[in-house]
C-alpha cells in the first residue's frame, strides 16, 4: 500500500472526519502544485527563448564574417575572367570591346579591393 505524502496525512490528521475540509485542502494543494508548474514551464520557455535567439545571433554573426571573404574571391574571379577575355579580344583585332573588359576587369578589382580594407 503506498505511503501518504506528508502534507495529505498531516490534512487527514488535522481535520479528522470532516471529509469536506480535507477535499478543500487537497483542491487547495493541487491549485498551489499547478500555479507552481505553469511558474516553471514560464521560465524554461524563457530560457529556451534566450538560447534560441543567443544561437541565432552567432550563426548570423558566423554568416556575416565569411560573407565578404567569399564575395572578394567572386569579384577577384570576374576581374582575371573579364580581363582574360579582354586579351583574347586584343588578339582578336577587337579593340573596342577590350577596353570595355578592361574596364570591367578595373571595376571588380577595385570592388574587391574596398572590401578587404
Amino acid at each position: 500500500m503506498a505511503a501518504a505524502t506528508p502534507v495529505t496525512a498531516t490534512t487527514i490528521e488535522a481535520f479528522g472526519n470532516d471529509l469536506d475540509a480535507v477535499l478543500d485542502a487537497a483542491k487547495d494543494e493541487l491549485t498551489e502544485k499547478k500555479n507552481e508548474t505553469k511558474a516553471a514551464r514560464a521560465r524554461v520557455r524563457q530560457v529556451t527563448h534566450r538560447r534560441r535567439h543567443k544561437r541565432f545571433h552567432e550563426i548570423t554573426k558566423a554568416v556575416t564574417a565569411a560573407a565578404p571573404r567569399g564575395l572578394f574571391y567572386t569579384l577577384a574571379l570576374a576581374g582575371f575572367t573579364a580581363f582574360g577575355i579582354a586579351l583574347t579580344f586584343l588578339v582578336l583585332g577587337l579593340a573596342a570591346a577590350a577596353l570595355t573588359l578592361f574596364t570591367v576587369a578595373a571595376a571588380a578589382w577595385g570592388m574587391g579591393a574596398a572590401l578587404r580594407r
